[in-house]
């Protein structure tokens, strides 16, 4: 039996349901998503409508921080239309949020189809970042050299600790 590669484009757009939900910012997501032809072809089937006529729906949802497994707190929702791709701006720093793409039946229920993995936003407080620089520096108390040394640590240091770069690259 032949696997499939992969890196083949045509294969994923054909075979392959994608989402995924990113941070750019304390206050911008950026999410995308990919439907495979054969799940279109069932929606189509099914609704016994065209693909291109459902009204296509991002749903953003917002949870707590502090407690990401309860019930969202409150969704978005934004028509995308023919995008694979949305940025959300202005959520709000300091919570969980989760990202389905799905479409409006003819009742104008929502009807989810993917959805992402949850992503936390950070702070957005420049204040904080600088209180816990100077309070981390004034915690470790040392010599001159110790300073220096702390100094140039610090200077690494990121109040961002769920922040990754993703980038896809093709084979060509």
């Amino acid at each position: 039996m032949v696997q499939p590669s992969f890196n083949n484009r045509h294969f994923t757009a054909n075979q392959s349901n994608i989402i995924h939900l990113m941070v750019q910012q304390p206050t911008v997501l950026f999410g995308y998503w990919e439907v495979s032809k054969r799940l279109k072809s069932l929606i189509e089937r099914h609704y016994r409508s065209s693909w291109h006529d459902l009204r296509r729906v991002a749903r953003l949802y917002q949870y707590s921080y502090s407690e990401p497994d309860t019930a969202p707190l409150t969704y978005y929702d934004a028509d995308v239309g023919n995008s694979e791709c949305w940025y959300f701006r202005h959520v709000a720093p300091r919570h969980q949020y989760a990202l389905d793409y799905g479409f409006l039946n003819h009742n104008q229920q929502f009807v989810s189809l993917l959805r992402s993995a949850q992503v936390g936003t950070p702070r957005n407080d420049p204040d904080w970042i600088v209180d816990v620089r100077n309070e981390s520096a004034t915690n470790q108390g040392g010599s001159q050299s110790d300073s220096q040394h702390q100094h140039d640590e610090q200077s690494n240091y990121s109040p961002f600790q769920q922040f990754s770069t993703y980038t896809l690259y093709s084979d060509n």
